[in-house]
């Protein structure tokens, strides 16, 4: 737990962006989640890097996210590390000629349109994604027929305190170099694309909206595909087969619209999404000698 004095000196470091006793309901997509005592919102990197150092400086464990669209935070109150938001104030893009240059926070959504008014094609297949820059590189996020790593050229990380450009990834399914690495923040990152007809960039992007709104749960909170795809399996296909589409606890939901979905129906608890992952776990485990993994993170004990 911070002290008064240190919580002035953060705020000071990152120009009053700083939060306190945040609801983490308001900052994921999933709507769940307790009060975290320190959030801070930086804008700027020189900022970021010296909150971080100051916060190693006096040995206070932080956590970075982007825009939470793919985190599960406990329902416990999180008072023992200070979080960072890479998402509502770490957004800025720039876009020269045919590349698109963003901080991480940025989000896809946000940079399909950059891409869109610059009549630069290559991200249509991506609108829709409900996460940032940043996360989509750490995960190598993909839909359809788009892959992060399709139109990724240039990435600039805080690596132990320094900062180091990378121009190789070892992007593979849900994979990049960034998860390999200790101590790591993606603060830029460049997309190189291709030049495109307007009409026709908006024309595939209202498609993959159209399809999303009619495959997916979008009227509800969720954290998106809740587990990788493993050995070829449509995994959401399977959850259907084995009767579990639509089986709830408390407020969470298996999605009747996509089992690959779980969705807060308006007060699931983290709990609630634990133990509906667990179940979808166990089945598969038992059904199938197939050990799911999780494409969403957990945040809190």
């Amino acid at each position: 737990m911070l002290s008064k004095k240190q919580i002035l000196i953060l705020k000071k470091i990152v120009h009053g962006n700083l939060e306190t006793n945040v609801s983490m309901k308001n900052h994921t997509s999933f709507r769940i989640g307790g009060n975290a005592s320190v959030v801070i919102f930086p804008s700027e990197i020189p900022d970021l890097i010296e909150a971080i150092l100051y916060l190693n400086k006096i040995k206070c464990k932080y956590y970075c996210f982007g825009l939470g669209s793919n985190l599960l935070v406990s329902d416990n109150n999180i008072c023992d590390i200070v979080l960072i938001k890479l998402g509502r104030n770490f957004n800025h893009v720039t876009v020269d000629k045919n590349k698109i240059i963003a901080y991480s926070g940025a989000s896809l959504n946000s940079l399909c349109m950059h891409a869109l008014n610059a009549e630069l094609t290559g991200l249509e297949d991506a609108f829709g994604i409900p996460g940032s820059i940043g996360g989509a590189v750490l995960m190598n996020a993909g839909a359809y027929n788009f892959e992060t790593k399709n139109v990724v050229s240039r990435v600039v990380a805080l690596i132990n305190n320094k900062i180091q450009i990378f121009t190789e990834f070892n992007f593979s399914y849900r994979h990049s170099i960034f998860q390999e690495l200790k101590n790591v923040i993606i603060l830029q990152v460049e997309l190189k694309l291709n030049k495109g007809i307007k009409a026709n960039i908006k024309s595939r992007m209202d498609e993959i909206m159209n399809l999303r709104k009619t495959t997916q749960p979008l009227d509800f909170p969720s954290a998106g595909s809740v587990f990788k795809r493993i050995n070829g399996i449509v995994v959401s296909y399977e959850i259907d087969k084995m009767g579990l589409k639509g089986k709830s606890i408390g407020g969470a939901l298996i999605s009747t619209k996509h089992a690959g979905f779980i969705v807060n129906t308006g007060n699931a608890k983290c709990q609630d999404v634990k133990d509906l992952i667990n179940l979808v776990k166990e089945k598969f485990k038992k059904e199938k000698n197939i050990e799911l993994k999780e494409e969403i993170k957990y945040l809190g004990g």
